[in-house]
């Protein structure tokens, strides 16, 4: 048997988050090539070598690092907050270089774009993960950030391969980025839920899944998220005899303007929230949801969709990118921007059974067909390429 082929994986995005999308999915991915997915087999068969996954995080506060098993992070946890966090990320940083310098790993993976952006030139291939380009495609934000999209950039330029989570970010990288689409391999992601039911907060009476129906909005709510288009569709719903509420699932609460909003669309006090949960308590918000509403103009992939509809949450979206690609023919889809559309999918969601029905089975197959176990796969085929 031949020896596993070791793949280190940078710590950039696990020192940015805490919690967060991008740095849940490369720690998903690690627990997916080891084999600990929820079939427990391996993940990667097909004939490919194994994979020896780690990440070189020397310290870091990242929730979703801590939940790898043993063996999969070298580095220890340890949160750090505030201005802290921005003198702590230089040490993992040079910890990591040092390491794949005095032991260099079959392949590198760039979690960030800080390694691949200084280094041209290295004894091991570099693969990076692009998961949107959704800043270029804004001229307000590119301008803003232009540092950062430049070291981006030169990221690309440098990687030896890109790695996307859909068709849609590998057509933009190719318009927005000019790259050469035989550099871009497409890895679509998946998703993992504890069940339903597994955690409840105390007191049990207050929690949103007691009573009242809901309709639930997951993770970010300002730029291309466009929230403001979910709060005019539930408006709407509301008006139309909907007594339940609309659940947003964030640790942040509303600003000034999202307040204002929402007291100028004249919505039921108290009828829009926001609610922190951990992902147990996620899964049971998505179980008991009457819809999952994602009114975003775009998406590098889009995981709550995925992490509904494995729970038999039905789901209203939009048609562009990221959302529609990864709903497939299992949600209901609008046109970006247009609440009127989104809300009359809602509706439809709430008081059509058949309709339901119809998405939450569609919805239940395309979450077996995304899976980490079918992405680790894909993965490791495109590892051993590489390689050579």
């Amino acid at each position: 048997m031949s020896a596993p082929l070791r793949v280190a994986f940078s710590p950039e995005a696990f020192l940015w988050q805490e919690y967060g999308g991008v740095s849940r999915c490369f720690a998903e991915l690690v627990r997916a090539l080891g084999g600990d997915g929820e079939d427990g087999g391996a993940a990667h068969g097909g004939g490919s070598p194994a994979i020896e996954a780690t990440v070189h995080a020397l310290v870091h506060g990242n929730a979703h690092l801590r939940e790898l098993p043993r063996g999969r992070v070298r580095g220890a946890y340890l949160p750090i907050k505030g201005d802290l966090r921005k003198l702590a990320i230089h040490l993992p940083r040079a910890a990591f270089e040092a390491a794949v310098a005095l032991r260099p790993p079959a392949l590198v993976h760039d979690t960030g774009h800080a390694f691949s952006a200084r280094r041209r030139r290295r004894p091991f291939p570099v693969l990076m993960t692009v998961h949107d380009m959704l800043q270029e495609a804004d001229p307000e934000f590119a301008r803003a950030k232009s540092r950062g999209l430049e070291e981006k950039r030169a990221a690309i330029s440098n990687a030896t391969h890109i790695v996307v989570p859909s068709v849609g970010t590998r057509d933009e990288l190719v318009r927005l980025g000019g790259v050469d689409p035989s550099r871009i391999s497409v890895i679509h992601h998946g998703a993992r839920m504890p069940q339903p039911g597994a955690r409840m907060p105390q007191p049990a009476a207050e929690h949103p899944c007691a009573g009242r129906p809901y309709i639930l909005h997951v993770g970010a709510r300002r730029r291309y998220k466009d929230f403001a288009t979910a709060v005019r569709a539930f408006a709407a719903l509301q008006r139309s005899g909907f007594e339940g509420d609309l659940l947003t699932v964030t640790r942040t609460g509303f600003d000034a303007e999202e307040r204002a909003l929402q007291r100028g669309l004249g919505l039921r006090e108290g009828s829009v929230r926001t609610v922190a949960a951990d992902d147990a308590e996620l899964a049971t918000l998505y179980a008991h949801a009457r819809a999952l509403v994602v009114p975003s103009r775009g998406e590098g992939f889009g995981i709550p969709i995925l992490e509904a509809m494995s729970l038999g949450c039905p789901v209203a979206c939009m048609r562009v990118i990221g959302c529609a690609e990864v709903a497939g023919d299992a949600a209901l889809l609008a046109e970006a921007g247009d609440d009127v559309a989104l809300a009359r999918n809602l509706a439809d969601l709430v008081d059509d059974g058949a309709l339901r029905h119809g998405c939450v089975a569609r919805g239940h197959a395309r979450a077996r067909e995304l899976s980490w176990e079918n992405a680790a796969g894909a993965y490791a085929r495109l590892v051993t390429r590489l390689v050579g």
